[in-house]
């Protein structure tokens, strides 16, 4: 089993820890950032719609940007299709099709 990836489900409650913490909106922006990065990176739908609000909160327009590219990937594949190859997953057609489009990958 790839290890890249493997560690994505502890990464996520370890960001679920971090903002339940109650000096967690005094931190930089940085480190907010930095701490909900799992929830951007999380191949569950579920998980960008609850903490999508966290990015608008940073009011930094390029991460919000970014969550919301993931989000549509997520949307469209249940998965990132980046990943495929690195996980040893079959991509469908249109997952290759989507990763031969120029801006595709991040």
């Amino acid at each position: 089993k790839p290890c890249a990836f493997s560690q994505d489900g502890m990464a996520v409650v370890l960001a679920q820890e971090a903002i339940k913490q109650p000096h967690f909106d005094s931190l930089p922006m940085e480190w907010r950032r930095f701490a909900i990065i799992p929830f951007m990176h999380s191949e569950s739908l579920a998980i960008h719609e609850q903490y999508l609000p966290l990015f608008e909160q940073l009011n930094d327009e390029s991460t919000l940007g970014f969550e919301h590219r993931h989000k549509d990937i997520i949307e469209q594949f249940g998965r990132y299709p980046h990943r495929n190859e690195t996980l040893g997953r079959e991509s469908t057609d249109k997952e290759k099709e989507f990763l031969q489009q120029p801006g595709s990958s991040f």
